[in-house]
């Protein structure tokens, strides 16, 4: 409920703009500010990637801070943590994070003893 004087319900909301307008606005609004959050994770990931970190710890640094992230947004817009937004959220940016595909970049420079072309040992 949203106090302004007056409680407005979110079946007044739905049945003012539509479910689709409602959809379009939260979508509009979550997005806005969680490019904050992006950009955060964006710099990280590739400052992990310069200092050459082993793809596990990179991948459990970006997995907390992207959970940081959530946390300190719903913070800001609700003062407060609902966890049953802050659950589904955490676990699909866990379940993300393990699924997402990293690998690490080898420097032929880092690697001894190997020609420049294989990176096998003949």
């Amino acid at each position: 409920m949203i106090s302004l004087g007056y409680e407005i319900g979110l079946s007044e909301i739905t049945s003012y703009f539509g479910v689709f307008e409602m959809l379009l606005i939260y979508i509009t609004v979550i997005g806005t500010i969680s490019i904050p959050v992006f950009l955060i994770i964006l710099i990280l990931f590739h400052y992990l990637k310069l200092k050459i970190v082993e793809v596990e710890i990179a991948r459990i640094v970006i997995i907390g801070v992207t959970i940081l992230g959530i946390f300190l947004t719903l913070f800001i817009l609700v003062k407060k943590l609902p966890l049953d937004i802050f659950i589904p959220f955490s676990i699909a940016a866990i379940i993300s994070g393990m699924l997402i595909k990293l690998k690490r970049n080898v420097n032929q420079e880092d690697i001894p003893n190997q020609s420049r072309f294989t990176q096998n040992e003949d």
